[in-house]
């Protein structure tokens, strides 16, 4: 079936009034059209334009995801048939940067089960995303936890918020995780 411009942009902002704001395309707003995800632990896609916002999925690292929007720092992105948030500092746009190097990338989703692994000594659970943050707990290798957030970079290290039922949450450093198989 063949639209006019104008019937088009009609039917744009019905669909518009469905998903609560028309979203002009990317290009239209000087946004890149596409971004692509840069980070080794990938992005997570937050139901808002902000970390406190309860994250839906987490792309991976070389992930493409198309620009509907941006606010504050923050990308509207479609992705999974929905629209969410990521936050910029995890991706780039696609058409100026070569694609990433994704050859170690590990994605963990919320509520993804993770063991410990050190070389030595202990993990350090700690109360906040950073190595100068107080230590909650200092745990052996094989401790079991699941991923509750993240990732997010601090002091140029990724890390995840996590939980157990014996050591309550905090947050690890991303490269100690390895997941474990999804039951």
């Amino acid at each position: 079936m063949r639209r006019s411009f104008w019937g088009l942009l009609v039917l744009m902002a019905a669909l518009a009034g469905l998903t609560g704001r028309m979203a002009l395309p990317a290009h239209a707003a000087g946004l890149p059209d596409v971004l692509v995800v840069t980070m080794q632990y990938g992005a997570a896609l937050h139901q808002a334009p902000s970390s406190d916002s309860p994250i839906a999925v987490t792309a991976s690292c070389g992930e493409y995801l198309s620009v509907v929007g941006a606010q504050d720092g923050w990308y509207r992105v479609y992705s999974g048939a929905i629209y969410l948030w990521v936050g910029g500092a995890r991706v780039a746009d696609a058409s100026l940067v070569a694609s990433p190097d994704c050859s170690n990338a590990v994605t963990y989703q919320v509520d993804d089960w993770v063991s410990t692994s050190v070389p030595s000594g202990c993990l350090s659970q700690r109360s906040s995303p950073s190595r100068s943050a107080s230590y909650t707990h200092c745990v052996e290798n094989g401790t079991i936890y699941q991923i509750a957030s993240g990732p997010i970079a601090s002091g140029g290290e990724d890390w995840f918020e996590v939980w157990s039922a014996d050591n309550g949450g905090g947050w690890m450093l991303a490269q100690f995780l390895i997941g474990l198989p999804h039951s």
